[in-house]
């Protein structure tokens, strides 16, 4: 079985080096760090057979830290905001709490 998708797929980068070795034209790349080499020649196959595009994001609007590494209150509000999440208006206890307030 094959996976398949119905619409291109943007991957975002913020390694200039990678980007220009998956969007380079040559036919054979050469670079010290083999396991790059090896990563970066399937990549480019894939973005040839345009099955996805490899565009630039800054290091600083990266929505993938959030889930990599801890960060400091702002870049973490800033990760919220970039998910499109919102506060939760109140804990699921409050709401048993309002709701059956003998408990």
């Amino acid at each position: 079985m094959r996976f398949e998708l119905t619409d291109k797929l943007n991957i975002w980068c913020d390694n200039q080096q990678t980007i220009r070795l998956v969007n380079s034209e040559l036919p054979r790349l050469r670079t010290a760090l083999r396991h790059v080499d090896i990563h970066s020649n399937w990549a480019r196959q894939e973005v040839q057979n345009k099955t996805f595009t490899v565009n630039y994001l800054r290091t600083d609007k990266m929505p993938a830290d959030g889930l990599t590494k801890a960060l400091p209150k702002s870049k973490f509000k800033l990760f919220v905001e970039l998910l499109g999440l919102a506060e939760a208006p109140q804990t699921i206890e409050e709401e048993e709490e309002e709701e059956n307030p003998l408990i």
